[in-house]
């Protein structure tokens, strides 16, 4: 952990980060794209708990179409804020078992973080979708979606 003294919180800088976002391969098509980090809260005292928040709204792919389809499914079902809540075991090992909820999605998962300075962390972890419709052009129905998630944020 950072030489952080006798602190056991810290708040997440809004802006100061991105969640990248990769998915399997879904017939010929694999989607990676990035979103910033928008708030949160990180708590290493005896019960370790993240709260992340990421402006899903403000996902980019780099690919225009894409973008337009994807927020235009954020927007119809969610508020564009993806709220990840997790509690780790220890602040020796900061992986953080919880939910990502995003509108009427609420997803399983587990995040990894690793301090890299004293003030920023990288995150990592694994998502998997089963049985979902997607209405965007080459997806569709999807029996099984994984999504492998990456990142940095900083802390104050």
């Amino acid at each position: 952990m950072a030489d952080s003294g006798n602190r056991t919180s810290w708040d997440v800088v809004p802006r100061l980060g991105e969640l990248t976002m990769h998915t399997s391969r879904v017939g010929l098509v694999s989607v990676s794209g990035k979103a910033p980090f928008v708030g949160g809260k990180l708590e290493v005292a005896e019960a370790p708990t993240l709260d992340l928040q990421t402006a899903l709204s403000e996902f980019s792919t780099g690919k225009g179409i894409l973008d337009r389809s994807v927020a235009g499914i954020i927007s119809k079902h969610s508020d564009g804020i993806l709220r990840f809540n997790g509690q780790a075991n220890s602040a020796d090992d900061l992986t953080f078992v919880g939910n990502a909820v995003c509108g009427t999605i609420d997803i399983p998962i587990s995040l990894t973080c690793h301090w890299f300075s004293d003030d920023a962390l990288t995150v990592d972890g694994m998502a998997t979708f089963t049985d979902l419709h997607l209405p965007i052009p080459g997806f569709g129905n999807v029996k099984k979606l994984d999504l492998t998630l990456g990142g940095q944020f900083h802390v104050s």
